[in-house]
């Protein structure tokens, strides 16, 4: 079976687009794909 998709969409500030990439890493690490 594939991966479980994600997708972040991000709006604000740069610190935002930060946590969203920290975020997607973690899922990512989880089994998640985008």
């Amino acid at each position: 079976m594939g991966k479980k998709k994600l997708y972040i969409q991000t709006f604000g500030c740069q610190m935002n687009v930060q946590d969203a990439q920290k975020m997607a890493v973690l899922l990512e690490e989880s089994g998640y794909g985008t």
